[in-house]
């Protein structure tokens, strides 16, 4: 007679075959929750299933703490614009630095108010103090403001005024140089901007090598220009000293043609014979970054040298 087992035990071995035959934990479910109690988020599993455990600080441990996070994530970040607004709020900062300001409080009658000039004037003395430069504007007339700004040895002035019958004769007349305080400026009206005042240093000639007694005084004695002067055709006029110690006299023209006429007629200055030469004010700013070129061939090869040299 064939031995046959319990149903109920034959149903239970025959589970117990198919648990031996799955591989470890394929029955397993687990279903991630968090927990209040602890940082650790703990996975809730049904019964019968195993249960995992994650450490949060092992999982995304924090640099800094919280706060100092915060902290410097509300910190303000610098942009180009803020940058730009800087140097501007700095460059602002030295010229009021640089500058002074004088207003006279003079106000304009009705009538003259289509008289007024807004100057831009050159060359004044550094040394001059206000009271000084005041009363040698004085003599152009009625001064309503002045703003003035410091260049090494001189200083450059913004005025405004309504000029008397002479000042306003040179005005009109177009002088390039007019005496203020008996020294010769450049003058030009305050509505030019700073490339159409260069515009008027576009043909130059030079003298170099000055005689000793040639100088500002001898060429502008009383304010008026020597015959010299007239005789040169200039239209301004200044004299440089270089490191060496000599003199050069450069002398602005309005047209080429009065440069070349100039060049090939020389004149004389006490007996002295004066020849001019053609000459350009020197571009420092090409200068420098040809300087740098060659400061970064250097690095490369060997030099094979350059020399820098204005026309004259």
């Amino acid at each position: 007679m064939k031995y046959s087992p319990h149903p109920h035990k034959a149903r239970k071995e025959k589970k117990k075959a198919l648990q031996l035959q799955t591989p470890s934990g394929l029955d397993e479910r687990v279903v991630p929750t968090f927990s209040a109690e602890s940082p650790e988020y703990t996975p809730s599993k049904p019964s019968g299933s195993r249960t995992v455990t994650f450490n949060q600080s092992i999982l995304s441990p924090p640099s800094k703490p919280y706060k100092q996070q915060l902290k410097r994530d509300s910190k303000p970040q610098s942009t180009p614009m803020d940058n730009g607004k800087k140097l501007k709020q700095k460059e602002t900062d030295n010229i009021l630095k640089n500058g002074n300001v004088i207003i006279t409080g003079y106000v304009p009658q009705d009538q003259e108010q289509a008289q007024l000039l807004d100057l831009v004037i050159y060359d004044i003395p550094a040394k001059w103090d206000n009271y000084t430069l005041l009363a040698n504007l004085g003599r152009w007339s009625k001064v309503i403001s002045v703003s003035t700004r410091v260049h090494k040895k001189y200083l450059s002035a913004r005025v405004r005024l309504i000029p008397d019958h002479e000042c306003l004769k040179c005005y009109n007349r177009g002088d390039w140089t007019v005496n203020l305080g008996g020294i010769p400026v450049r003058w030009f009206p305050a509505s030019w901007n700073l490339s159409e005042r260069k515009q008027r240093e576009k043909f130059q000639a030079v003298v170099y090598n000055l005689p000793d007694d040639m100088t500002d005084a001898s060429l502008f004695p009383n304010g008026r220009p020597y015959q010299f002067l007239l005789d040169s055709g200039i239209k301004s006029f200044k004299i440089v000293k270089e490191v060496d110690g000599s003199r050069k006299l450069i002398g602005y023209f309005d047209t080429w043609d009065h440069v070349s006429t100039r060049i090939n007629n020389p004149q004389f200055w006490n007996d002295v014979r004066i020849s001019w030469c053609r000459y350009s004010t020197p571009n420092f700013k090409n200068l420098r970054k040809s300087a740098r070129i060659g400061n970064a061939d250097k690095s490369s090869r060997t030099p094979k040298g350059s020399n820098f040299s204005f026309s004259g």
